[in-house]
């Protein structure tokens, strides 16, 4: 018998909790097989692809994501880590401050926008934005990082 949509959707996340990548795409691209505007599988597709350092096919992944569910903020500074990682840094900017305009205190969006701000050379913002971040998300490591 084979596993459910959901059955392989559940696989597919532990997989990628336990750290196994291949696994985990596998899985995705398994369960987008069978319903290709699968929201989740989408979204965790796309984690997975930025963790193996393909951020050309999580950008399209998150997008394909975004035509679905237009105002995540998750999605929306997903993609726009992927063009950070990309060179990308003009998008990467009008994205978060979509996100922003959405959430303003989304952290992941300030992270990200504060790395924006380092790779532009705009250190005063940067750190001012870096440090609303860590405010707001003390535990994040990727903030503290940068402070």
């Amino acid at each position: 018998m084979l596993p459910s949509l959901q059955q392989t959707f559940s696989q597919a996340l532990a997989a990628l909790q336990a750290g196994d990548l291949d696994g985990a795409e596998r899985l995705f691209q398994s369960v987008l097989r069978i319903q290709p505007r699968h929201l989740g599988a989408l979204n965790l597709m796309g984690v997975v692809l930025t963790q193996l350092g393909r951020f050309a096919d999580a950008e399209r992944k998150y997008k394909f994501a975004l035509a679905r569910d237009e105002k995540s903020v998750f999605l929306i500074a997903s993609i726009a880590a992927t063009q950070v990682e990309l060179g990308r840094l003009d998008e990467a900017e009008k994205n978060l401050q979509r996100a922003l305009a959405i959430d303003h205190d989304d952290p992941a969006s300030l992270t990200t926008l504060g790395i924006v701000r380092l790779h532009q050379n705009r250190f005063d913002e940067a750190l001012d934005v870096l440090s609303r971040a860590a405010r707001l998300d003390a535990k994040n490591p990727t903030t503290q990082n940068f402070l």
